[in-house]
């Protein structure tokens, strides 16, 4: 009889047990399920569909810009890059170039975010008729699949559906998906999308406070800034894309940085490493791209007061750059491109007056 009652006893705490992990699956199911769900019909970084009921987060680039790529509507233009083009305003570039514009910014996009990301552009709008592409030379060097973060959410740049659950049942979804619906009623303003101008002072001042000769940028390995290292990164983050995509233009352009920035570059001992990849890039002769060179303008590059650090230009900078897109003006060829190497050199060579050495 007590034999009995001990397995029956033993029995109950199984059964029990076993209600206990199949109440806690059940439980686990259900707030999954519920996330997912609820991350599915709010959509907090536009993957399936471009949201109407609520103002779209400027969070998370690296999130949003894949989802903005795939269901923004109907536009011929988009413009890829880091966050040297932030400040472009759509409806600037609309006016000027008679076009319809989608911005996508990535703070730090290396080659091969840019890679994933203009694939991205380039195989959901089938009415692209140009890519403004920011070639930021710093995130050319390294290796050809760096990415800033481990973090890079490549599952929603692709077509496989399986791996959305990483988008799904996911903490940050969830987070955004709240604030949405926090949000709701609440409409877009694209032209601030990543608008940082408000953001930052652009004085001399704001520049010296952040300037500390050679400590600039990334951590420096000069093995990842050879002109070898930036042709790889080219072609095999864009040239096939590039090669591809014929019938879209690519107009890429390199940023004004300032006078320190070269002289930056200079003191590391790589500037002449980025003179011998512009010859590379003009060398191609690609039939769909158009390069713009606005890093030999001394009048913008010398004004320390238009900057908020050595590399980062005011707004202004990027109303003039569409305009000359518009005008064709500053466009790199065979027959300038050494003058305007020419002009480079002689700002990393110009000496920094401080105010208080002007005295």
């Amino acid at each position: 009889m007590k034999l009995v009652n001990f397995y029956t006893l033993i029995f109950r705490d199984i059964m029990s047990n076993k209600r206990w992990t199949l109440l806690l699956v059940l439980t686990f199911i259900f707030f999954a399920s519920s996330m997912m769900l609820i991350n599915y019909i709010v959509d907090p970084f536009q993957h399936y569909r471009l949201s109407t009921w609520y103002k779209i987060t400027e969070k998370k680039q690296r999130e949003m810009t894949a989802g903005l790529a795939k269901n923004y509507p109907h536009y011929e233009t988009a413009i890829v890059g880091s966050s040297m083009m932030e400040n472009f305003r759509p409806s600037q570039v609309d006016k000027e170039l008679n076009t319809t514009t989608l911005k996508l910014s990535m703070s730090g996009m290396t080659a091969h975010e840019m890679h994933s990301l203009a694939k991205t552009v380039l195989r959901n709008n089938k009415n692209l008729k140009e890519m403004i592409i920011t070639l930021d030379i710093n995130n050319f060097t390294g290796d050809k699949t760096r990415i800033r973060t481990n973090k890079f959410p490549s599952y929603l740049f692709d077509d496989d559906i399986i791996n959305d659950i990483f988008y799904l049942l996911n903490k940050e979804t969830i987070r955004f998906s709240f604030r949405a619906i926090k949000d709701r009623g609440t409409s877009t303003n694209y032209d601030q999308f990543w608008y940082t101008a408000y953001q930052f002072e652009y004085s001399k001042a704001a520049v010296l406070r952040s300037y500390n000769p050679g400590k600039y940028g990334p951590e420096f390995h000069a093995k990842d800034y050879k002109n070898e290292r930036m042709q790889e990164n080219f072609n095999y983050n864009l040239l096939p894309l590039i090669k591809e995509y014929q019938d879209v233009k690519f107009t890429i352009f390199y940023p004004p940085y300032s006078f320190l920035m070269y002289k930056d570059m200079q003191d590391k001992n790589w500037l002449n490493e980025a003179f011998d990849f512009k010859r590379y890039l003009l060398n191609l002769q690609l039939k769909n791209v158009n390069i713009y060179d606005f890093q030999c303008i001394p009048k913008i590059t010398s004004n320390l007061e238009i900057y908020r650090d050595i590399a980062h230009y005011a707004p202004s900078i990027n109303d003039y750059m569409i305009e000359s897109l518009r005008d064709k003006k500053h466009l790199s060829t065979q027959e300038n491109i050494e003058n305007c190497i020419e002009i480079i050199k002689q700002s990393a060579n110009k000496k920094l007056i401080r105010d208080e050495d002007a005295k």
